[in-house]
Protein backbone atom coordinates (compact mmCIF):
# COMPACT_ATOMS: atom_id res chain seq x y z
CA UNK A 1 0.00 0.00 0.00
CA UNK A 2 1.12 3.66 -0.81
CA UNK A 3 1.62 6.19 1.62
CA UNK A 4 1.09 9.55 0.95
CA UNK A 5 3.36 11.79 2.73
CA UNK A 6 2.30 15.56 3.43
CA UNK A 7 4.77 17.96 2.72
CA UNK A 8 5.41 20.15 6.31
CA UNK A 9 5.14 23.51 4.31
CA UNK A 10 1.70 21.82 3.48
CA UNK A 11 0.88 21.22 6.72
CA UNK A 12 1.74 24.79 8.18
CA UNK A 13 -0.37 26.27 4.90
CA UNK A 14 -3.48 24.25 6.08
CA UNK A 15 -3.10 24.68 9.90
CA UNK A 16 -3.10 28.77 9.11
CA UNK A 17 -6.34 28.02 7.27
CA UNK A 18 -7.88 26.88 9.96
CA UNK A 19 -6.87 29.15 12.60
CA UNK A 20 -8.08 32.02 9.79
CA UNK A 21 -11.40 30.60 9.40
CA UNK A 22 -12.19 29.50 13.03
CA UNK A 23 -11.07 33.11 13.61
CA UNK A 24 -12.98 34.60 11.04
CA UNK A 25 -16.22 32.24 11.90
CA UNK A 26 -16.31 32.90 15.56
CA UNK A 27 -15.11 36.81 15.23
CA UNK A 28 -18.13 37.03 12.33
CA UNK A 29 -20.50 35.77 14.46
CA UNK A 30 -19.48 37.66 17.57
CA UNK A 31 -20.50 40.68 16.24
CA UNK A 32 -23.37 39.67 14.47
CA UNK A 33 -26.72 41.34 16.33
CA UNK A 34 -29.28 38.83 14.84
CA UNK A 35 -27.37 35.90 16.29
CA UNK A 36 -25.94 36.83 19.38
CA UNK A 37 -27.33 39.20 21.97
CA UNK A 38 -25.68 40.86 25.11
CA UNK A 39 -25.95 42.81 27.97
CA UNK A 40 -24.06 44.07 31.29
CA UNK A 41 -25.60 43.19 34.82
CA UNK A 42 -25.31 45.16 37.62
CA UNK A 43 -22.00 42.63 38.66
CA UNK A 44 -20.28 43.58 35.57
CA UNK A 45 -20.60 40.18 34.52
CA UNK A 46 -21.67 39.61 30.59
CA UNK A 47 -24.09 36.79 29.19
CA UNK A 48 -23.86 36.24 25.93
CA UNK A 49 -26.90 34.20 24.15
CA UNK A 50 -26.97 32.84 20.94
CA UNK A 51 -26.24 30.56 18.84
CA UNK A 52 -22.67 30.64 19.10
CA UNK A 53 -21.96 29.73 23.02
CA UNK A 54 -24.10 30.63 26.14
CA UNK A 55 -22.09 31.49 28.90
CA UNK A 56 -21.40 33.77 32.19
CA UNK A 57 -17.81 35.09 32.93
CA UNK A 58 -16.51 36.49 36.00
CA UNK A 59 -14.43 38.97 33.56
CA UNK A 60 -14.59 43.07 34.67
CA UNK A 61 -15.03 45.57 31.93
CA UNK A 62 -12.40 48.22 31.84
CA UNK A 63 -13.13 51.74 32.29
CA UNK A 64 -12.53 52.07 28.86
CA UNK A 65 -14.27 49.15 26.98
CA UNK A 66 -17.53 49.90 25.62
CA UNK A 67 -20.08 47.31 25.81
CA UNK A 68 -19.38 46.63 22.16
CA UNK A 69 -15.53 46.31 22.50
CA UNK A 70 -15.84 44.20 25.70
CA UNK A 71 -18.00 41.91 24.66
CA UNK A 72 -15.22 41.85 21.27
CA UNK A 73 -12.70 41.15 23.74
CA UNK A 74 -14.18 38.32 24.95
CA UNK A 75 -14.55 36.81 21.83
CA UNK A 76 -11.11 36.91 20.40
CA UNK A 77 -9.74 35.96 24.25
CA UNK A 78 -11.47 32.58 23.02
CA UNK A 79 -9.97 32.42 19.48
CA UNK A 80 -6.41 32.84 20.74
CA UNK A 81 -6.85 30.56 23.50
CA UNK A 82 -8.22 27.98 20.55
CA UNK A 83 -4.98 29.22 18.26
CA UNK A 84 -2.86 28.70 20.73
CA UNK A 85 -3.66 25.28 20.97
CA UNK A 86 -2.98 24.70 17.40
CA UNK A 87 0.01 26.56 17.19
CA UNK A 88 1.99 23.98 19.66
CA UNK A 89 1.11 21.13 17.17
CA UNK A 90 2.70 23.04 14.30
CA UNK A 91 5.43 24.76 17.54
CA UNK A 92 8.27 24.94 14.85
CA UNK A 93 6.79 27.06 12.80
CA UNK A 94 5.01 29.28 14.65
CA UNK A 95 8.57 29.15 16.95
CA UNK A 96 10.12 30.49 14.06
CA UNK A 97 7.93 33.01 12.36
CA UNK A 98 9.36 36.15 14.98
CA UNK A 99 11.53 34.29 17.28
CA UNK A 100 8.42 33.68 19.86
CA UNK A 101 6.58 30.82 21.61
CA UNK A 102 3.62 32.00 19.96
CA UNK A 103 1.47 28.84 21.87
CA UNK A 104 3.05 29.83 25.13
CA UNK A 105 2.23 33.81 24.74
CA UNK A 106 -1.68 33.09 23.10
CA UNK A 107 -2.15 31.24 26.05
CA UNK A 108 -1.61 34.52 28.44
CA UNK A 109 -4.29 36.23 30.23
CA UNK A 110 -4.86 39.35 27.65
CA UNK A 111 -5.91 41.95 30.67
CA UNK A 112 -5.40 41.32 34.35
CA UNK A 113 -1.96 39.58 34.02
CA UNK A 114 -0.68 39.44 37.95
CA UNK A 115 3.30 40.77 37.08
CA UNK A 116 5.65 40.63 39.92
CA UNK A 117 6.28 44.18 41.00
CA UNK A 118 9.53 44.53 40.41
CA UNK A 119 10.42 48.01 42.19
CA UNK A 120 12.57 49.37 45.32
CA UNK A 121 10.09 49.21 48.27
CA UNK A 122 10.81 52.55 48.76
CA UNK A 123 8.73 53.28 45.46
CA UNK A 124 5.65 51.49 46.90
CA UNK A 125 4.32 54.53 48.14
CA UNK A 126 2.32 55.80 45.36
CA UNK A 127 1.63 59.32 47.22
CA UNK A 128 5.49 60.36 47.18
CA UNK A 129 4.39 61.34 43.05
CA UNK A 130 2.01 64.52 43.29
CA UNK A 131 -1.12 64.14 40.56
CA UNK A 132 0.25 65.30 37.36
CA UNK A 133 -1.43 67.26 35.06
CA UNK A 134 0.28 66.34 31.21
CA UNK A 135 -2.18 64.74 28.78
CA UNK A 136 0.03 61.47 27.26
CA UNK A 137 -0.03 60.45 24.11
CA UNK A 138 1.29 56.83 23.29
CA UNK A 139 3.55 55.89 20.70
CA UNK A 140 3.17 51.90 19.34
CA UNK A 141 4.33 51.02 16.33
CA UNK A 142 3.89 46.90 15.28
CA UNK A 143 5.30 45.08 12.28
CA UNK A 144 4.20 41.36 11.87
CA UNK A 145 3.66 40.84 15.76
CA UNK A 146 2.17 38.81 17.23
CA UNK A 147 -1.64 39.94 17.64
CA UNK A 148 -1.54 38.72 21.70
CA UNK A 149 1.44 40.62 22.18
CA UNK A 150 0.08 43.78 20.59
CA UNK A 151 -3.10 43.46 22.49
CA UNK A 152 -1.73 42.69 25.90
CA UNK A 153 0.42 45.78 25.17
CA UNK A 154 -2.40 48.13 24.72
CA UNK A 155 -4.33 47.08 27.22
CA UNK A 156 -1.62 47.19 29.63
CA UNK A 157 -0.60 50.89 28.72
CA UNK A 158 -3.91 52.20 28.95
CA UNK A 159 -5.36 50.45 32.06
CA UNK A 160 -2.19 51.78 34.06
CA UNK A 161 -2.42 55.11 32.86
CA UNK A 162 -5.08 57.51 35.10
CA UNK A 163 -7.43 58.16 33.19
CA UNK A 164 -7.31 62.12 33.20
CA UNK A 165 -3.99 61.39 32.15
CA UNK A 166 -4.56 59.35 29.03
CA UNK A 167 -5.36 61.68 25.87
CA UNK A 168 -4.50 58.99 22.65
CA UNK A 169 -2.82 55.88 21.89
CA UNK A 170 -0.99 56.61 18.00
CA UNK A 171 -1.11 52.13 16.74
CA UNK A 172 0.90 52.51 13.66
CA UNK A 173 0.60 49.73 11.68
CA UNK A 174 4.20 49.58 9.99
CA UNK A 175 2.92 47.50 6.50
CA UNK A 176 2.76 43.76 7.90
CA UNK A 177 1.84 41.49 5.80
CA UNK A 178 -1.69 40.83 6.23
CA UNK A 179 -1.73 37.40 4.17
CA UNK A 180 0.34 35.80 6.34
CA UNK A 181 -0.58 37.80 9.95
CA UNK A 182 -4.12 37.77 9.18
CA UNK A 183 -5.44 38.51 12.88
CA UNK A 184 -3.68 41.83 13.04
CA UNK A 185 -6.35 43.27 10.89
CA UNK A 186 -8.62 42.81 14.38
CA UNK A 187 -6.29 45.37 16.40
CA UNK A 188 -8.15 48.15 14.39
CA UNK A 189 -11.82 47.14 14.52
CA UNK A 190 -11.56 46.41 18.49
CA UNK A 191 -9.04 49.51 19.36
CA UNK A 192 -11.67 52.10 17.50
CA UNK A 193 -14.31 50.49 19.52
CA UNK A 194 -12.54 52.04 23.11
CA UNK A 195 -14.23 54.99 24.98
CA UNK A 196 -10.83 56.32 24.02
CA UNK A 197 -9.21 58.20 22.05
CA UNK A 198 -7.16 55.33 19.84
CA UNK A 199 -5.99 56.69 16.25
CA UNK A 200 -4.91 53.71 13.97
CA UNK A 201 -2.63 54.22 11.08
CA UNK A 202 -1.62 51.71 8.55
CA UNK A 203 1.30 51.97 5.82
CA UNK A 204 0.81 49.58 2.96
CA UNK A 205 4.67 49.00 2.16
CA UNK A 206 6.99 48.84 5.65
CA UNK A 207 8.74 51.96 6.37
CA UNK A 208 10.97 50.91 9.12
CA UNK A 209 10.66 51.14 12.74
CA UNK A 210 12.02 54.70 12.76
CA UNK A 211 10.01 56.00 10.05
CA UNK A 212 7.11 55.14 11.47
CA UNK A 213 7.83 56.18 15.19
CA UNK A 214 8.69 59.70 13.73
CA UNK A 215 5.51 59.60 12.07
CA UNK A 216 3.25 59.35 15.42
CA UNK A 217 5.28 61.16 17.41
CA UNK A 218 4.48 64.10 15.10
CA UNK A 219 1.16 63.05 14.79
CA UNK A 220 1.07 63.39 18.50
CA UNK A 221 -0.92 65.67 20.22
CA UNK A 222 -0.32 65.72 23.69
CA UNK A 223 1.93 67.16 26.35
CA UNK A 224 3.82 64.46 26.74
CA UNK A 225 4.95 61.57 24.35
CA UNK A 226 5.23 57.69 25.96
CA UNK A 227 7.17 55.72 23.14
CA UNK A 228 6.94 51.32 23.56
CA UNK A 229 7.93 48.78 21.63
CA UNK A 230 4.72 46.28 21.09
CA UNK A 231 5.46 43.68 23.39
CA UNK A 232 5.84 45.00 26.38
CA UNK A 233 3.42 44.97 29.66
CA UNK A 234 3.37 47.66 32.32
CA UNK A 235 2.06 47.95 35.80
CA UNK A 236 -0.40 50.74 37.49
CA UNK A 237 2.32 53.22 38.85
CA UNK A 238 5.23 52.93 35.90
CA UNK A 239 3.88 56.25 34.78
CA UNK A 240 3.59 58.59 38.15
CA UNK A 241 7.72 58.82 38.25
CA UNK A 242 8.43 59.53 34.86
CA UNK A 243 5.59 62.09 34.65
CA UNK A 244 7.05 63.94 37.97
CA UNK A 245 10.68 64.20 36.28
CA UNK A 246 9.13 65.77 32.61
CA UNK A 247 6.43 67.94 34.97
CA UNK A 248 9.25 69.90 36.21
CA UNK A 249 11.88 69.75 33.62
CA UNK A 250 10.20 69.57 30.05
CA UNK A 251 13.51 69.35 27.88
CA UNK A 252 14.32 66.05 30.56
CA UNK A 253 13.84 62.58 28.82
CA UNK A 254 13.06 59.76 32.07
CA UNK A 255 13.68 56.55 30.80
CA UNK A 256 12.11 53.46 32.56
CA UNK A 257 14.04 50.65 33.76
CA UNK A 258 13.05 46.92 31.39
CA UNK A 259 12.96 43.96 32.66
CA UNK A 260 13.41 41.24 30.39
CA UNK A 261 11.41 38.57 30.28
CA UNK A 262 11.90 34.90 28.26
CA UNK A 263 8.94 34.04 26.39
CA UNK A 264 8.99 30.27 27.52
CA UNK A 265 8.06 31.41 30.87
CA UNK A 266 6.98 34.42 32.87
CA UNK A 267 10.85 35.01 34.39
CA UNK A 268 12.83 37.69 34.42
CA UNK A 269 16.03 37.54 32.64
CA UNK A 270 18.35 40.66 33.50
CA UNK A 271 17.33 44.11 34.28
CA UNK A 272 18.37 47.26 31.96
CA UNK A 273 18.97 50.30 33.44
CA UNK A 274 19.35 49.77 37.02
CA UNK A 275 22.18 49.77 38.59
CA UNK A 276 23.44 48.77 35.09
CA UNK A 277 22.30 50.95 31.81
CA UNK A 278 23.66 51.19 28.29
CA UNK A 279 26.25 53.10 27.28
CA UNK A 280 28.23 53.74 24.04
CA UNK A 281 31.79 54.51 22.57
CA UNK A 282 32.93 56.05 19.32
CA UNK A 283 31.74 53.42 17.32
CA UNK A 284 28.16 53.47 19.04
CA UNK A 285 28.49 49.99 20.42
CA UNK A 286 26.11 49.45 22.88
CA UNK A 287 27.57 48.58 26.11
CA UNK A 288 26.29 47.88 29.74
CA UNK A 289 27.76 49.77 32.60
CA UNK A 290 27.48 49.70 35.99
CA UNK A 291 26.34 53.03 38.12
CA UNK A 292 28.54 53.22 40.93
CA UNK A 293 26.44 55.69 42.18
CA UNK A 294 23.91 53.51 43.21
CA UNK A 295 24.76 51.83 46.18
CA UNK A 296 21.67 48.73 45.91
CA UNK A 297 19.30 48.11 44.11
CA UNK A 298 16.90 49.76 47.09
CA UNK A 299 17.89 53.21 45.73
CA UNK A 300 14.56 54.74 44.29
CA UNK A 301 16.43 58.06 43.11
CA UNK A 302 16.55 58.64 39.64
CA UNK A 303 20.14 59.07 38.11
CA UNK A 304 21.54 60.36 34.65
CA UNK A 305 22.65 57.88 31.92
CA UNK A 306 24.44 58.42 28.62
CA UNK A 307 22.03 56.71 26.67
CA UNK A 308 18.56 55.25 26.74
CA UNK A 309 17.11 52.19 25.24
CA UNK A 310 14.50 53.54 21.79
CA UNK A 311 12.03 51.20 23.08
CA UNK A 312 10.83 52.63 26.06
CA UNK A 313 11.42 56.00 26.90
CA UNK A 314 8.91 59.76 27.90
CA UNK A 315 9.27 63.15 26.86
CA UNK A 316 7.34 66.29 26.06
CA UNK A 317 6.33 66.64 23.54
CA UNK A 318 7.50 70.43 22.77
CA UNK A 319 11.08 69.31 23.27
CA UNK A 320 10.79 66.23 21.07
CA UNK A 321 9.46 69.17 18.76
CA UNK A 322 12.72 71.99 19.44
CA UNK A 323 15.17 68.99 18.69
CA UNK A 324 13.31 67.34 15.87
CA UNK A 325 12.66 64.39 16.70
CA UNK A 326 14.86 61.85 15.88
CA UNK A 327 16.30 59.59 13.54
CA UNK A 328 16.69 61.82 10.45
CA UNK A 329 17.36 60.16 6.76
CA UNK A 330 17.37 56.37 9.37
CA UNK A 331 16.74 53.69 7.77
CA UNK A 332 15.09 50.48 9.28
CA UNK A 333 15.58 50.28 12.54
CA UNK A 334 18.40 50.49 15.25
CA UNK A 335 20.64 54.12 16.74
CA UNK A 336 17.65 56.21 16.77
CA UNK A 337 17.89 56.02 20.04
CA UNK A 338 21.57 56.98 20.14
CA UNK A 339 20.57 60.07 17.72
CA UNK A 340 18.03 61.44 20.65
CA UNK A 341 20.01 60.96 23.28
CA UNK A 342 23.28 63.08 21.89
CA UNK A 343 21.14 65.67 20.52
CA UNK A 344 19.58 65.77 24.75
CA UNK A 345 22.76 65.53 26.07
CA UNK A 346 24.78 68.11 23.16
CA UNK A 347 21.64 70.96 24.19
CA UNK A 348 22.22 71.37 28.15
CA UNK A 349 19.49 68.67 28.98
CA UNK A 350 19.58 65.11 30.49
CA UNK A 351 18.63 61.20 30.53
CA UNK A 352 17.09 59.91 33.65
CA UNK A 353 16.71 56.41 34.36
CA UNK A 354 14.31 55.89 36.88
CA UNK A 355 13.91 53.04 39.45
CA UNK A 356 10.61 53.58 40.35
CA UNK A 357 9.09 52.80 36.80
CA UNK A 358 9.87 49.76 35.76
CA UNK A 359 8.36 47.36 32.34
CA UNK A 360 8.86 44.02 30.97
CA UNK A 361 9.79 43.28 27.47
CA UNK A 362 8.97 40.22 25.89
CA UNK A 363 12.60 38.94 24.39
CA UNK A 364 12.06 36.82 20.86
CA UNK A 365 14.79 34.52 20.59
CA UNK A 366 15.84 34.91 17.16
CA UNK A 367 18.93 32.51 15.83
CA UNK A 368 22.28 33.53 15.98
CA UNK A 369 22.57 33.89 11.95
CA UNK A 370 19.46 36.44 12.03
CA UNK A 371 21.20 38.63 15.12
CA UNK A 372 24.31 38.67 12.78
CA UNK A 373 22.59 39.55 9.61
CA UNK A 374 20.57 42.16 11.10
CA UNK A 375 23.85 43.68 12.59
CA UNK A 376 25.32 43.49 9.12
CA UNK A 377 22.28 44.87 7.36
CA UNK A 378 23.26 48.39 5.37
CA UNK A 379 20.56 50.73 7.46
CA UNK A 380 22.80 49.20 10.86
CA UNK A 381 25.85 50.83 9.62
CA UNK A 382 24.06 53.64 7.69
CA UNK A 383 21.82 55.29 10.91
CA UNK A 384 25.49 55.33 12.97
CA UNK A 385 27.30 56.79 10.61
CA UNK A 386 24.57 59.47 10.07
CA UNK A 387 24.90 60.27 13.66
CA UNK A 388 29.30 60.41 13.56
CA UNK A 389 29.30 62.32 10.62
CA UNK A 390 26.67 65.13 11.77
CA UNK A 391 28.02 65.50 15.18
CA UNK A 392 31.51 63.98 14.98
CA UNK A 393 34.35 65.68 14.10
CA UNK A 394 35.65 64.66 10.28
CA UNK A 395 38.57 62.51 11.37
CA UNK A 396 36.17 60.39 14.15
CA UNK A 397 33.72 60.15 11.47
CA UNK A 398 36.76 58.79 8.91
CA UNK A 399 37.73 56.22 12.15
CA UNK A 400 34.29 55.36 12.55
CA UNK A 401 33.61 54.37 8.30
CA UNK A 402 36.99 52.87 8.47
CA UNK A 403 35.99 50.36 11.83
CA UNK A 404 32.05 50.16 10.65
CA UNK A 405 33.57 48.71 6.88
CA UNK A 406 36.25 46.27 8.53
CA UNK A 407 34.34 45.19 11.75
CA UNK A 408 30.77 43.59 11.94
CA UNK A 409 28.76 46.31 9.94
CA UNK A 410 30.28 45.55 6.59
CA UNK A 411 27.91 48.02 5.90
CA UNK A 412 29.80 51.25 3.90
CA UNK A 413 30.64 49.50 0.65
CA UNK A 414 29.08 51.90 -2.10
CA UNK A 415 27.29 53.98 0.03
CA UNK A 416 27.80 57.45 -0.88
CA UNK A 417 27.29 59.96 1.98
CA UNK A 418 26.91 62.85 -0.78
CA UNK A 419 23.58 61.87 -1.02
CA UNK A 420 22.84 62.79 2.73
CA UNK A 421 24.13 65.68 2.93
CA UNK A 422 21.19 67.76 3.11
CA UNK A 423 20.71 65.53 6.48
CA UNK A 424 24.25 66.19 7.68
CA UNK A 425 23.76 69.95 6.85
CA UNK A 426 19.74 69.74 8.33
CA UNK A 427 20.81 68.31 11.93
CA UNK A 428 24.26 70.76 12.55
CA UNK A 429 21.65 73.79 11.59
CA UNK A 430 19.83 72.19 14.73
CA UNK A 431 22.36 71.92 17.26
CA UNK A 432 23.48 76.08 15.98
CA UNK A 433 19.94 76.55 16.39
CA UNK A 434 19.49 75.38 19.54
CA UNK A 435 22.57 76.65 21.27
CA UNK A 436 23.73 73.16 21.81
CA UNK A 437 27.33 73.91 23.09
CA UNK A 438 27.70 70.53 24.34
CA UNK A 439 30.84 69.17 21.53
CA UNK A 440 32.81 66.07 21.10
CA UNK A 441 35.30 66.52 23.05
CA UNK A 442 32.45 67.30 26.47
CA UNK A 443 30.72 64.22 25.27
CA UNK A 444 34.27 62.16 25.34
CA UNK A 445 34.78 63.59 28.99
CA UNK A 446 31.28 63.36 30.53
CA UNK A 447 29.46 59.92 28.85
CA UNK A 448 31.81 57.84 27.40
CA UNK A 449 34.44 57.92 30.00
CA UNK A 450 32.11 55.94 32.35
CA UNK A 451 32.46 53.36 29.41
CA UNK A 452 35.43 53.38 28.22
CA UNK A 453 37.36 53.68 31.89
CA UNK A 454 36.46 49.97 31.97
CA UNK A 455 39.64 49.66 29.27
CA UNK A 456 41.59 50.61 32.37
CA UNK A 457 42.15 50.20 35.84
CA UNK A 458 40.51 48.36 37.85
CA UNK A 459 38.70 46.59 35.01
CA UNK A 460 36.86 43.42 37.39
CA UNK A 461 36.86 39.92 35.52
CA UNK A 462 35.59 36.99 36.57
CA UNK A 463 37.70 34.06 36.05
CA UNK A 464 35.98 30.33 34.22
CA UNK A 465 36.79 27.49 36.69
CA UNK A 466 36.00 23.84 37.07
CA UNK A 467 36.67 22.93 40.65
CA UNK A 468 39.86 24.36 41.58
CA UNK A 469 41.52 24.38 38.33
CA UNK A 470 40.65 27.48 35.62
CA UNK A 471 39.70 27.13 32.41
CA UNK A 472 42.32 28.46 29.35
CA UNK A 473 41.26 28.57 25.89
CA UNK A 474 44.65 28.08 23.55
CA UNK A 475 44.70 29.26 19.85
CA UNK A 476 44.58 29.73 17.36
CA UNK A 477 46.11 26.48 15.63
CA UNK A 478 47.21 26.31 12.10
CA UNK A 479 43.57 25.39 11.03
CA UNK A 480 42.34 28.42 13.36
CA UNK A 481 40.80 26.54 16.10
CA UNK A 482 40.88 26.51 19.49
CA UNK A 483 40.94 24.44 22.51
CA UNK A 484 40.05 25.00 26.09
CA UNK A 485 42.02 23.23 29.04
CA UNK A 486 42.02 23.30 32.68
CA UNK A 487 45.32 24.60 34.35
CA UNK A 488 46.45 25.15 38.10
CA UNK A 489 45.28 28.66 38.65
CA UNK A 490 48.43 30.16 40.16
CA UNK A 491 50.50 28.75 37.37
CA UNK A 492 48.30 31.19 34.79
CA UNK A 493 48.13 35.22 34.13
CA UNK A 494 45.03 36.68 33.99
CA UNK A 495 45.22 37.90 30.15
CA UNK A 496 45.27 34.08 29.33
CA UNK A 497 42.73 33.37 31.55
CA UNK A 498 38.80 32.55 30.70
CA UNK A 499 36.59 35.29 31.65
CA UNK A 500 33.59 36.24 31.58
CA UNK A 501 33.21 40.32 31.45
CA UNK A 502 30.83 42.77 32.20
CA UNK A 503 29.64 42.80 27.78
CA UNK A 504 28.26 38.75 28.93
CA UNK A 505 31.09 37.33 26.25
CA UNK A 506 33.45 34.35 27.48
CA UNK A 507 36.85 36.09 26.63
CA UNK A 508 40.36 35.00 25.83
CA UNK A 509 43.17 36.59 25.51
CA UNK A 510 44.18 38.94 22.42
CA UNK A 511 40.84 40.53 22.46
CA UNK A 512 39.52 36.98 20.98
CA UNK A 513 36.01 36.38 22.54
CA UNK A 514 34.47 32.84 22.10
CA UNK A 515 31.53 32.92 18.96
CA UNK A 516 28.52 30.42 19.45
CA UNK A 517 27.61 28.43 16.47
CA UNK A 518 25.28 25.39 15.60
CA UNK A 519 28.63 23.15 16.06
CA UNK A 520 30.76 22.05 18.36
CA UNK A 521 33.34 23.70 16.46
CA UNK A 522 35.01 26.04 18.91
CA UNK A 523 35.56 30.04 17.38
CA UNK A 524 36.73 32.84 18.72
CA UNK A 525 36.49 36.15 16.54
CA UNK A 526 37.48 39.63 17.81
CA UNK A 527 35.27 41.19 20.85
CA UNK A 528 32.52 43.10 19.86
CA UNK A 529 30.52 43.90 23.15
CA UNK A 530 27.54 43.39 21.26
CA UNK A 531 26.08 40.63 22.91
CA UNK A 532 24.16 38.35 20.11
CA UNK A 533 26.57 35.64 19.14
CA UNK A 534 29.04 36.56 21.90
CA UNK A 535 26.59 36.54 24.87
CA UNK A 536 27.76 34.05 27.60
CA UNK A 537 24.76 33.27 30.15
CA UNK A 538 25.94 31.33 33.26
CA UNK A 539 22.78 29.91 34.68
CA UNK A 540 23.18 27.45 37.35
CA UNK A 541 26.27 26.60 37.19
CA UNK A 542 26.22 25.66 33.52
CA UNK A 543 27.74 28.41 30.62
CA UNK A 544 25.21 28.46 28.05
CA UNK A 545 25.16 30.45 24.71
CA UNK A 546 22.29 33.46 24.42
CA UNK A 547 19.52 31.05 23.15
CA UNK A 548 20.31 28.38 26.07
CA UNK A 549 20.77 25.38 23.65
CA UNK A 550 24.51 24.94 23.59
CA UNK A 551 26.84 24.45 26.88
CA UNK A 552 30.55 24.33 27.69
CA UNK A 553 31.11 20.80 28.21
CA UNK A 554 33.07 18.00 29.34
CA UNK A 555 34.50 15.21 27.72
CA UNK A 556 35.04 11.74 29.74
CA UNK A 557 37.76 10.52 27.23
CA UNK A 558 40.16 12.88 28.31
CA UNK A 559 38.51 15.76 30.69
CA UNK A 560 38.79 18.32 27.87
CA UNK A 561 36.16 20.51 26.92
CA UNK A 562 34.18 21.43 24.50
CA UNK A 563 31.09 22.93 23.03
CA UNK A 564 27.78 20.46 22.61
CA UNK A 565 24.01 20.61 23.31
CA UNK A 566 23.01 21.12 26.73
CA UNK A 567 20.27 18.30 27.16
CA UNK A 568 23.01 16.07 24.96
CA UNK A 569 25.12 13.86 26.31
CA UNK A 570 27.10 12.46 23.05
CA UNK A 571 28.97 14.76 20.00
CA UNK A 572 28.84 14.22 16.46
CA UNK A 573 31.53 12.46 16.57
CA UNK A 574 30.10 10.05 19.07
CA UNK A 575 32.37 11.53 21.91
CA UNK A 576 30.37 11.03 25.49
CA UNK A 577 30.18 14.11 27.80
CA UNK A 578 28.85 16.29 30.53
CA UNK A 579 27.26 19.52 31.31
CA UNK A 580 29.00 20.24 34.49
CA UNK A 581 29.24 23.34 37.19
CA UNK A 582 31.59 25.78 36.64
CA UNK A 583 32.26 28.53 38.96
CA UNK A 584 33.93 32.16 38.89
CA UNK A 585 36.82 33.77 40.94
CA UNK A 586 37.37 37.29 40.79
CA UNK A 587 40.27 38.74 39.59
CA UNK A 588 41.35 42.45 38.64
CA UNK A 589 43.43 43.53 35.70
CA UNK A 590 45.53 46.69 36.31
CA UNK A 591 47.24 47.72 32.98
Amino acid sequence: MRVTRLHPKRIMIAMLLLIAIVNFLSFHISITGETVSYFRDGTSQVTLIGNYHQNIREDPQLYFETDYSYFLRLQLQDNIKFGAALKQVAGDYFNARQGYNESYLDSLPLVHRNISDLTPPACKDIAMYPSSPARVSVIIVFHNEILSLVLRTVYSVIEAIPPHNFHEMILVDDGSDLMEYTDLQKVQQITESFSVQVKYHRFEENKGLIASRRFACESATGDVVLVLDSHMEVKSGFIEPLLAITDQSYNTIAAPIIHFVENKESTKVWAMGYPCYLGFDRYFKWLSVCNKTVTSQGDPRPFPVPLISGGAFVATKRFLSEIDYFGLGMEGWGDENVDISLKTWMCGSQLLSVPCSQVLHHNAHRSVKNLADRRKAPHACHNAALISKSYFPEDVFQDFASHCHLNIYRGLEGYDFGVYDHVVRANRELIRRNNCTRDYGWMRRNLMPSVESYDGETLIFHTLKLGERCVMFRGPDQKSEWTAVLEECRAMSVEKSARLTIWKDLRAEKGYCLDWGFSPVMRFKACHRQGGNQMTVYEEGQVKDFSRNWCLVRYFENSSLGLGLCRGSQNSSKKSYEVPKFHFGTVYNSK
